[in-house]
């Protein structure tokens, strides 16, 4: 299951994310609760989850302005809205979020607590 980890992005709609931004974006989920850092903004909101399904619910963030980052930060708004399911690979190292149709909207590593 994708809760307990901290999650950092790797890339979206497959493109690699470069370091493009002194905090990493990321993401912890837990209990029907998501926290995270768009590498700008911090962002928090509720997600549903049955099985693979989930779908992120009222996310909402802080108001920052930081333009190197912003369009990386849009996609990643974008993906967690597309978001339908998600699957672990790596050994579970990996976590990628799809869309309806199945396409990888981002991908994920997992980092130590």
């Amino acid at each position: 299951a994708p809760e307990g980890a901290h999650w950092q992005l790797l890339s979206i709609g497959g493109i690699k994310v470069a370091n493009v931004s002194k905090r990493q974006p990321y993401l912890r989920m837990s209990g029907g609760k998501m926290q995270g850092l768009t590498g700008c903004n911090v962002m928090s909101g509720a997600y549903n989850r049955q099985n693979e399904k989930m779908q992120f619910i009222q996310v909402k963030g802080t108001n920052s302005v930081c333009p190197e980052v912003q369009p990386m930060e849009r996609k990643l708004i974008v993906a967690l809205q597309q978001l339908r399911s998600w699957r672990l690979t790596d050994n579970d190292h990996h976590l990628q979020f799809l869309s309806e149709k199945g396409e990888v909207l981002a991908e994920f590593v997992a980092l130590s607590p």
